[in-house]
């Protein structure tokens, strides 16, 4: 039986992850968890949040 799914952590991403996988589907989803910001759209990449690559988060700045 396969594994439940969920969305990852981090709450602009739409990503589904495994429930074995962890929290998040990727270390830009897990640093930028941490950070206080309302992003709308996720930058981790994937295909199901349809975004390009952008900077990790604590590389990202504000201006």
């Amino acid at each position: 039986m396969p594994e439940a799914s969920y969305h990852c952590g981090h709450p602009g991403c739409r990503c589904m992850i495994d429930k074995n996988q962890g929290e998040f589907c990727s270390d830009y989803c897990r640093q930028a968890a941490k950070l206080p910001t309302t992003e709308a759209q996720c930058g981790c990449g994937h295909p199901a949040c349809q975004t390009q690559v952008h900077a990790a988060p604590e590389q990202q700045s504000d201006g």
